[in-house]
């Protein structure tokens, strides 16, 4: 029986590659699959595709005592971005099969009739006993799939293997996300209080006055809102958002609105400034703030009007396109 071995996966996130996840290792680092990002985050901000320079892949087996199974290493990448491999198996023939299959989210019918005349499977082809394929190479670029490249190296004894997911894909042209809307206009509410006037025959006498029952200075509001994609990756893009919520920081709960031509969303997180078109409530029937009212009044009238206020919106991703956490570890076959 041969001895185990556990497997290191470290995948370095940036702008082209949207995940993280980390395999511990307790002997060595036997298989090892590492991807490095073709540009920063900031120079992908204003891009709706991907880059000329590629990402690179660097697939390592440094341990051949062993038949050892690399944890999958799994990255995101904007379309039609340059995805190199490099393979390091000193001794060993290695054969990369390359799939394909649909993105997780909807695609176009173009993209369909691509997919279908493309095949299921391009590039190398793979098997035991196959023609040894490179160890240098670039993926098969694509638009909204998936493609999976299994590397198999070989040798009289030892087996080594590592897959590679590669998802090309933009951030999807709507989004919804849910937060709240910190609204910053000053707003009033309005109601009766009711004050202890003195004491006749042993009870007290009250009197109803008009008064003001809420001030806020900022208003925390629960909001949905519709992300609009303009440029940059899965990881951190711009966007444009609207959104609805209602109020109930008021007399009664209120529908209101949000806009911004601009908003920053970074690992699923939305933020943004933007227009507040809120509702505040007015008295109406010739009240006053401190006027006397009859004890039979139980509710003051008031009318709504709608206002243009300054709101910073925050929200989270409903559907999160960055995945975050640990894959588990995967140990060597024996």
């Amino acid at each position: 029986m041969r001895s185990a071995s556990l497997c290191l996966f470290t995948v370095v996130c940036s702008l082209s590659c949207s995940q993280k996840a980390h395999c511990k290792t307790t002997d060595s680092f036997a298989c090892q699959a590492h991807a490095t990002p073709a540009e920063s985050d900031a120079q992908g901000l204003f891009k709706r595709a991907g880059t000329k320079d590629p990402v690179t892949v660097k697939v390592t087996f440094t341990n051949s005592d062993t038949d050892c199974t690399g944890v999958p290493l799994e990255i995101n990448v904007m379309n039609g971005q340059l995805v190199h491999v490099t393979i390091k198996a000193d001794g060993f023939d290695c054969v990369t099969t390359q799939t394909r299959a649909a993105a997780p989210s909807a695609i176009t019918p173009t993209d369909i009739i691509a997919l279908i005349s493309k095949g299921l499977t391009v590039g190398f082809d793979g098997g035991h006993g196959a023609t040894p394929t490179p160890k240098d190479f670039y993926l098969d670029s694509g638009r909204n799939v998936a493609l999976t490249a299994s590397i198999s190296c070989t040798n009289s004894k030892r087996t080594l293997k590592q897959d590679i997911k590669v998802t090309y894909q933009n951030p999807p042209p709507v989004a919804v996300s849910a937060g709240v809307l910190i609204g910053t206009s000053h707003i009033r509410s309005y109601g009766i209080s009711t004050a202890q006037t003195g004491i006749t025959g042993g009870v007290a006498t009250t009197q109803n006055a008009v008064a003001v029952t809420g001030s806020p200075t900022v208003q925390f509001i629960p909001f949905s809102y519709f992300n609009l994609y303009w440029c940059g990756t899965r990881k951190l893009n711009l966007n444009g958002q609207l959104g609805i919520g209602v109020n109930p920081n008021l007399s009664s709960p209120r529908v209101e609105f949000f806009a911004s031509p601009l908003a920053l969303a970074w690992h699923d997180l939305y933020l943004s400034p933007g227009f507040h078109l809120g509702q505040h409530e007015n008295l109406s029937g010739g009240f006053t703030v401190g006027e006397n009212t009859a004890s039979s009044l139980s509710k003051i009238p008031i009318h709504w009007d709608y206002y243009t206020g300054f709101g910073f919106s925050l929200s989270y991703n409903l559907k999160p396109l960055v995945k975050g956490g640990s894959s588990p570890p995967a140990s060597a076959k024996k």
